[in-house]
């Protein structure tokens, strides 16, 4: 397989995905427009292993009162996730989805579709989780014990309406 970083390069190419090289790192930095937010990501190639993993990033920050329960929603979503995960970085009070793959580096083709969909996830599930984050930062310190995080995600009335069509 060629360089794997160069793939992915032509793997964003292809989408024709903007997206911006950091500097003397393995990693790209895009924005996807999703339903209720801009969704910032990076790919970041792991060359010696074969691995790449895609972060989308929150638009959030929280304050420290808010930790605990975003915890909880982090943790309780992450346990239904078939792919990814999401995470909190405690420093910046920040929610992160992550999603990883390992590629055979003796593959003599990159199956792009992977990473295709892996920014797809990344994406949706950033923007799924959008509305939710809203609603826990606009609790204040002296309600936010009273949030019922499980109530919370049975919540569907922020969803975008679904066009079902039935094929003829």
């Amino acid at each position: 397989m060629p360089a794997l970083f160069k793939v992915i390069q032509e793997a964003f190419e292809a989408k024709q995905w903007g997206f911006d090289v950091v500097p003397d790192r393995e990693v790209l930095q895009a924005s996807f427009e999703a339903h209720h937010t801009r969704v910032p990501i990076h790919v970041q190639v792991f060359e010696p292993i074969g691995a790449i993993h895609v972060v989308a990033t929150s638009p959030f920050s929280f304050e420290s009162y808010h930790l605990l329960k975003l915890s909880e929603l982090l943790m309780r979503t992450s346990e239904t996730l078939t792919v990814g995960n999401f995470e909190l970085v405690w420093g910046p009070r920040q929610a992160l989805f992550r999603a990883t793959n390992l590629f055979d580096r003796a593959q003599e083709t990159f199956p792009q579709t992977i990473l295709h969909s892996l920014v797809h996830t990344a994406v949706a599930e950033m923007d799924r989780m959008t509305p939710l984050f809203a609603e826990l930062q606009k609790v204040d310190p002296s309600g936010v014990f009273m949030l019922d995080i499980p109530e919370l995600m049975r919540r569907e009335d922020w969803l975008p309406p679904v066009d079902i069509r039935e094929e003829a």
